[in-house]
């Protein structure tokens, strides 16, 4: 296969034909500037930020947190793959041409390169936030944590994610967690054996706090969309320091929040080991303690 049916292919499955080239050449030679990426293409700035901006909306091109910011293209399998749950019915030539597309693809002869900066992506239209966090649960191998309003949960059932965590490959290794107002209806449809979900619910409304899921500790995506809305909006990152950030936001809600029955079982969630200094002498020399112990890192919360 040409580079030119890959591009057709591409603008047939709902990109544009400057958004289709400027995804092969991203994927094909690694990060680039914009104004890199303008000169090789030879298209107008004013173009290429419209084609760059659409592309990140679907989740095809993610930007790096330098500036100027360098893009780079999501993996070509992971784009049939978005693509092809996105479009649905209309995807349906892309996914049972999958495997000869990426034969052909391997065979053009410019060479790849592993691209490991920390990147961010804002991501516009329910199909595209919920095809990619379809993707995201596929691809968790430990961890997924997830904090969502019951409407939300339903929108996700509707779209099949629930069904997909339910029948993950790794469900009786991955630790799923959900933290929601939820009752139990939605979770009595999970299998009772050999699935390893935690769910609690929480003591007051999940609406003015971030909708997010989070995948093995590596991955967030958070709704920046009020819940309801119906152009859903979502940023997704691998940045460490701000997957870190969000993480402990959800294990504080967690840790304060009661458990949910499901199945006619409660998932429960084992607490940390505590211990309350009443004393300030205890406490201080207990706090300089655990300072000497630390080998790699510290983390406090403080007024």
């Amino acid at each position: 296969m040409s580079q030119e049916k890959i591009i057709k292919t591409l603008s047939d499955a709902g990109l544009s034909r400057t958004e289709a080239k400027v995804y092969f050449y991203l994927s094909k030679v690694g990060p680039k500037k914009a104004t890199d990426i303008a000169k090789f293409l030879r298209i107008s700035k004013q173009q290429l930020y419209l084609s760059l901006r659409s592309l990140q909306s679907k989740g095809v091109v993610l930007s790096s947190l330098e500036h100027p910011a360098k893009f780079s293209g999501v993996p070509f399998v992971k784009v049939l793959d978005l693509l092809a749950s996105a479009k649905i019915e209309e995807a349906k030539t892309i996914q049972q041409s999958k495997d000869s597309l990426l034969a052909d693809w391997q065979s053009i002869a410019i060479k790849e390169k592993a691209d490991q900066s920390q990147k961010f992506t804002v991501i516009e239209g329910r199909k595209y936030v919920y095809s990619k966090i379809r993707q995201m649960i596929q691809e968790t191998t430990k961890q997924l944590s997830t904090i969502t309003t019951v409407p939300s949960l339903i929108r996700a059932d509707h779209y099949g994610l629930l069904d997909i965590a339910f029948n993950h490959p790794l469900k009786s290794r991955v630790n799923f967690r959900f933290l929601t107002e939820l009752s139990s209806t939605l979770l009595e449809k999970a299998p009772k054996e050999g699935f390893n979900l935690k769910g609690r619910k929480t003591e007051f409304e999940l609406k003015t706090t971030p909708r997010m899921v989070i995948s093995d500790d590596e991955e967030l995506l958070f709704f920046t969309s009020a819940s309801g809305e119906s152009n859903e909006t979502c940023i997704w990152t691998n940045c460490k320091e701000l997957v870190k950030s969000f993480v402990a936001v959800f294990e504080d809600l967690w840790l304060n929040s009661k458990d949910i029955k499901y199945n006619g079982k409660s998932m429960k969630y084992e607490l940390p080991k505590a211990k309350l200094f009443a004393e300030a002498e205890n406490a201080n020399q207990n706090y300089e303690k655990i300072l000497d112990l630390a080998k790699k890192e510290i983390i406090q919360i403080t007024s």
